[in-house]
């Protein structure tokens, strides 16, 4: 997993605990907000989207490479020759950086 999707995942967990700090505390009632205003199905709903978003970001890296085990072992076994291998894992290389940069 690259950096910028560790850091992504490291706001969104802080803010999640910055919220259930402030919803369990009740603070915003103390400082005389009216929370009834707040819709907390909004929270819910873009916490599912961000779940979503990251569970899809990580099959498009994974998916097209599921194999890859199985290509190492016929180069092992040298059912692949090494420039063949050597291609696969330049293709492999630049869709991971293409994908992250997106």
């Amino acid at each position: 997993m690259n950096k910028k999707i560790k850091i992504h995942i490291l706001i969104f967990i802080l803010g999640i605990i910055c919220y259930l700090v402030l919803d369990y505390l009740n603070i915003p009632t103390l400082l005389n907000i009216q929370i009834n205003n707040i819709n907390n199905d909004l929270l819910s709903i873009f916490i599912n989207s961000v779940i979503v978003i990251f569970l899809i970001i990580n099959n498009i890296l994974e998916i097209p490479f599921e194999t890859k085990n199985i290509i190492l072992d016929f180069a092992k076994n040298g059912e692949i020759n090494v420039k063949t291998l050597q291609n696969f894992l330049i293709i492999e290389s630049d869709y991971r950086k293409y994908i992250n940069m997106l």
